[in-house]
């Protein structure tokens, strides 16, 4: 008769908790192979990651590249986003690829006065990337918003900013804050 291995091994913690290694219910031969030294073997995380919004709507000037106030972290893990900047660092030793995702809207002070919005981030004071364009000039309205949704490849030391532009007929534009401004990124496991 032959032998048969277990499929799975479990690990009891010292004080509780456990941990069980299930082997794949395919078929062949599978390896794990674990490094030649001592320590923690930790899994895979999307870290450091924040999401950040604007606290109030922002008032801006007309026809003008403007800084987004991204100023209340919502939560944020390796990492503190810079509130007083408006900026997210990439902490030493986490430059990799990753994933922004940027909500962010824009109003005029009354109805049909926008005629075109503009998004972009900024990396390290330099534009990147012109991002999404609405232009309302045949219907201009009263708000609208603008999404980024990418992957980006960052260094250690890497700052990003968010900025806006509006063009209104007249009024005072502005970007709205609370319910319509939403900014996360996060490292993503490669």
């Amino acid at each position: 008769t032959g032998s048969r291995l277990m499929a799975s091994i479990k690990l009891t913690g010292d004080t509780s908790g456990e941990i069980t290694i299930s082997a794949p219910a395919v078929a062949g031969t599978n390896t794990l192979t674990l490094p030649a030294s001592t320590g923690e073997i930790t899994v895979g995380k999307n870290t450091p990651y924040f999401h950040a919004t604007m606290s109030a709507s922002q008032t801006v000037t007309n026809n003008t590249w403007v800084k987004a106030d991204y100023d209340t972290v919502e939560f944020e893990s390796g990492v503190t986003f810079d509130t007083t900047n408006k900026k997210f660092v990439v902490p030493s030793g986490q430059g990799g690829l990753y994933q922004i995702n940027l909500f962010h809207g824009f109003a005029g002070s009354a109805n049909t006065t926008v005629r075109q919005c503009y998004l972009r981030y900024y990396l390290n004071g330099v534009s990147v990337n012109v991002g999404p364009l609405a232009n309302f000039d045949a219907n201009y309205i009263r708000q609208t918003t603008l999404n980024i949704n990418r992957i980006v490849s960052l260094s250690a030391g890497d700052e990003i900013e968010i900025y806006g532009f509006i063009n209104v007929s007249s009024g005072t534009p502005k970007f709205q804050g609370v319910g319509y401004a939403s900014w996360s990124m996060y490292k993503l496991i490669t």
